[in-house]
């Protein structure tokens, strides 16, 4: 949840409670994306962004009944003249 925040720290001020720090002007972090997908055909793919920052984020939505999203834009950074790399055991690429 501190990734949402911008990398507030939590804290356990007293027993029983955590409580999260969220900076108004938060330094600038970099993170490494990994993003893991199947295709229809059961084939697996695997995009790395080696450097990243947090560009945008949606407003948090909290329902009790579904699942916490945290809706978080990336932006890519240039690292030595790569984005990035993708893999695949998809067969056509392999044996082409």
């Amino acid at each position: 949840m501190s990734l949402y925040f911008f990398g507030g720290a939590w804290t356990v001020p007293t027993s029983g409670h955590a409580k999260l720090a969220m900076p108004s002007t938060p330094s600038l972090l970099e993170y490494s994306l990994v993003i893991d997908w199947v295709d229809e055909a059961a084939n697996k793919y695997r995009q790395v962004i080696d450097r990243a920052v947090i560009s945008a984020r949606d407003g948090l939505q909290l329902q009790q009944a579904d699942a916490t999203k945290f809706g978080l834009t990336f932006r890519g950074l240039d690292n030595a003249g790569n984005f990035g790399t993708l893999y695949s055991n998809d067969a056509d690429l392999v044996n082409s």
